[in-house]
């Protein structure tokens, strides 16, 4: 019977030796085919020559290198492989550097949830303000005892029982004021990434709120916080004006403050007698804004990150503004204050200022002079208008206005379909009668203008004469090419030179030049019925409401018809331009303005003629419509009527009639 070894005997390192799977694997294979003596005795001789105690079996394996064939190597070729060697030998220690390098790596920025190793720092961090509150206070009641003869005594144990640097144990001994009052003001807590100076009160929800991590100020400093305060003043002026401040004016005042800052270090650094110590600083300051505009005319992005910096620097937000904004009652009584205030002021320098005063104000104060007792006041603002074709009411059927189901809807359009498909609904098209729909015609369904009421008070300043109120002479400004309809001939040429700028391009109208197609319409009717425009004046731009040009040329048609005069207009931004001020400086008028939000309630088109004019227009392009559209249907033709430029223009004159002849207390 054959001897097998058993798993214990397997197992047992003083048994079998270190080759014992390979013993045991020819053991088993040749048992097979041997007989029962021949087979226990080789497998006792393998087991007394592997087991430790045999004096061969602590023998390690010996590999004796044979003799190589073929000629021995010359010097050079031994050279040559012991380059390569060491290439490679190179090739391999830079790669396990790197992959060594990689590998810390990797270490350095994996979490330790088991805790920092041992012997590794930690990085840099700030002391919550709350608790350096608490040092601070310990470091006082130490002073008060008077437990420390001078600073450095006192430094060097705070700085030790702290386990902080003397450096930093100074500098929280300077900021002892600021560090309490920040901490007692937002009442922090001394674990600001759990709670807040509350008691049990989680910080989950006030995540953008002041946690006091750090003192208030810290992070990277401006460069220049000179011109940052100055562009903060300078936005918050503006804003307290009511006027409006886009980011790329901020941005444009800011470059303007760099550009007049560099301009004077230059002019510093360019005196001789300047000191070194005075110099250095200069040279510096000018070299950061050198760099700085440089890479703000060459970048889009530092642009627009220049922009949100100081978008944050000056506490601004870029926020939509509202069409309607409410005011106060005592915003609306400051206003209003100061609206009477600006126009009594502009009143006493035309009818009681000397020639002195008044020459800063207009170019030529004797003419005023001498027209002063005809002075006339005028009030002018703006109604929009919408000449609306086929859009007034009309009537619609019971089942039109009656709910219906989507599942009816869809029901009928079922059975509609099948009607078509069995060709029950082919109806000879020269029978139907094509009539308008209530859709209408989309392009010409809306056609927006503006008109300029203007109300004049007469001999204001006469001492004989009673002061007289009338309607004075309107404007009507169509969309399209800046033009006026006073410069242009019958025969459809310039009157006069003109030169204007517009989007950066400066525009030029030569006299006698043709003018084209401009303002066709509007000269054909002026050549039909001249006395039209007697009652209105009209000009083109392109937005079809008053600008700057367009305000430039009312002026000045305003001057010619009044030797002195005093204009009130809305807070328009057209208004504010330098062409505008200009033209009315040249004109010999002087202008006030309504306060921003109170033209309802203070500009006298809105409180006594905006609404009659808009009811009187409506009800003239009514009938008109009413009478248009009869007149296509019986004569066969199915188009929607559409207002003429006559019609306009009729509408507007008739309108403006009505509104001079009511009875009114103004």
């Amino acid at each position: 019977m054959a001897m097998e070894i058993s798993s214990e005997e397997e197992a047992a390192p003083d048994a079998v030796g270190s080759s014992l799977g390979l013993a045991g694997a020819v053991v088993a294979s040749e048992s097979s085919s041997s007989s029962r003596q021949g087979t226990f005795g080789l497998q006792a001789s393998l087991r007394r020559f592997f087991q430790p105690s045999h004096p061969e079996a602590q023998k390690p394996v010996r590999f004796l290198p044979g003799k190589q064939g073929g000629r021995p190597l010359s010097r050079e070729m031994k050279q040559i492989i012991a380059q390569v060697a060491e290439k490679q030998a190179l090739e391999q220690k830079a790669l396990d550097e790197a992959l060594i390098a990689r590998e810390s790596e990797v270490q350095s920025k994996k979490r330790y949830y088991g805790g920092r190793p041992k012997g590794r720092s930690s990085g840099r961090s700030d002391l919550p303000v709350a608790v350096r509150a608490a040092l601070v206070q310990e470091m006082e009641l130490a002073v008060a005892g008077d437990r420390f003869s001078d600073e450095t005594e006192f430094f060097s144990y705070f700085a030790k029982k702290f386990a902080l640097p003397k450096k930093r144990v100074k500098t929280l001994w300077l900021q002892r004021s600021l560090v309490k009052k920040t901490s007692q003001k937002n009442k922090l807590s001394r674990k600001p990434h759990r709670y807040t100076g509350a008691k049990g009160t989680k910080r989950s929800h006030l995540k953008r709120a002041y946690r006091g991590f750090r003192l208030p100020g810290a992070g990277r400093k401006h460069s220049f916080p000179d011109l940052v305060d100055k562009a903060r003043e300078w936005f918050n002026e503006m804003r307290s004006y009511g006027n409006q401040v886009l980011r790329v004016d901020l941005y444009n005042y800011y470059i303007h403050l760099m550009e007049m800052d560099k301009i004077r270090v230059q002019a510093d650094l360019s005196d001789p007698k300047l000191l070194q110590p005075k110099r250095t600083p200069l040279q510096v300051r000018l070299s950061e804004l050198d760099k700085q505009l440089a890479s703000q005319k060459k970048s889009d992005k530092a642009k627009e990150s220049l922009k949100g910096r100081l978008e944050k620097w000056c506490s601004a937000r870029n926020l939509r503004p509202h069409l309607v904004t409410k005011l106060t009652p005592l915003q609306e009584q400051s206003r209003c204050h100061l609206t009477w205030q600006s126009f009594d002021r502009a009143l006493w320098l035309a009818a009681c200022s000397d020639e002195e005063t008044l020459g800063k104000h207009v170019s030529k104060p004797k003419q005023f002079l001498e027209h002063r007792a005809s002075l006339a006041i005028l009030f002018a603002d703006q109604i929009p208008l919408w000449i609306k074709a086929g859009a007034e009411r009309s009537l619609f059927a019971e089942w039109e206005r009656k709910p219906t189901s989507q599942a009816a809807l869809r029901q009928d359009l079922a059975a509609l379909h099948d009607k078509q498909l069995s060709g029950q609904a082919d109806v000879d098209s020269g029978l139907v009668v094509q009539h308008p729909d209530s859709s209408g015609e989309p392009l010409a369904d809306r056609f927006r203008l503006t008109y300029e009421a203007r109300q004049v008070l007469l001999n204001y300043n006469s001492p004989g004469t009673p002061p007289t109120g009338l309607c004075y002479k309107g404007l009507i400004i169509i969309s399209g090419p800046h033009a006026r309809l006073s410069n242009i001939s019958q025969d459809g040429k310039w009157l006069c030179d003109e030169t204007f700028e517009w989007r950066g391009n400066l525009v030029s109208h030569k006299k006698g030049t043709s003018v084209g197609r401009l303002m066709e319409p509007w000269r054909a009717l002026r050549a039909q019925k001249p006395h039209l425009f007697e009652h209105v004046s009209v000009m083109m731009q392109p937005s079809s409401n008053a600008d700057s040009i367009i305000l430039s040329w009312v002026a000045q048609e305003l001057s010619e018809a009044f030797p002195a005069l005093l204009v009130q207009r809305d807070c328009l931004g057209a208004s504010f331009t330098e062409s505008v001020s200009g033209a009315h400086f040249l004109g010999n008028t002087i202008q006030t303005l309504v306060a921003p939000k109170m033209t309802a309630s203070l500009q006298l088109t809105d409180t006594d003629f905006s609404r009659r004019f808009k009811s009187l227009c409506r009800t003239s392009m009514a009938e008109r419509r009413s009478l248009g559209q009869k007149a296509l249907t019986e004569s066969g033709k199915s188009s929607v009527w559409a207002a003429s430029v006559e019609d306009i223009c009729e509408t507007i004159v008739s309108a403006q009639k009505a509104c001079a002849e009511d009875a009114s207390d103004w």
